[in-house]
């Protein structure tokens, strides 16, 4: 009887382990986190995405300013300064579509020249004021 009660306390103890999806360590139940794609995935190997608050891969993720967002939300919600080669909250930060490409407050008048008369930035003093 007493070899019975040990096996079933040992029983009890063993907790079935997940595997982790992209780093194959063994988790407990208490441990496993599911990602967006529905995949078993420990602490180290996903993140929280600031905005939507999506698990995600770390490897599909991007820093948008001092956050960390998944790349659905950096696609649509962020845009990519060509000045300064980082991603900005475009609900926060203003950009400026130029040449064919984004940048931010900062980066914007390092390429171009603003034009009071205008109102435009220019590769160069626009004609008005240069008199081309």
């Amino acid at each position: 009887m007493v070899q019975y009660e040990r096996e079933v306390m040992n029983m009890e103890d063993e907790q079935d382990l997940t595997p982790c999806y992209y780093c194959g360590t063994e988790l407990n139940e208490d441990d496993v986190l599911t990602d967006s794609a529905g995949n078993s995935s420990c602490n180290d190997c996903v993140t929280v995405c600031d905005r939507c608050d999506d698990i995600i891969p770390n490897d599909y993720t991007s820093e948008v300013g001092n956050t960390t967002w998944c790349e659905d939300c950096r696609d649509s919600y962020a845009f990519w300064c060509e000045g300064c080669s980082e991603y900005y909250d475009a609900g926060r930060v203003g950009s400026t579509y130029f040449n064919g490409c984004d940048y931010c407050e900062n980066s914007i008048g390092d390429v171009a020249i603003w034009c009071d008369n205008c109102d435009e930035w220019y590769d160069d003093y626009c004609g008005i004021v240069t008199g081309k």
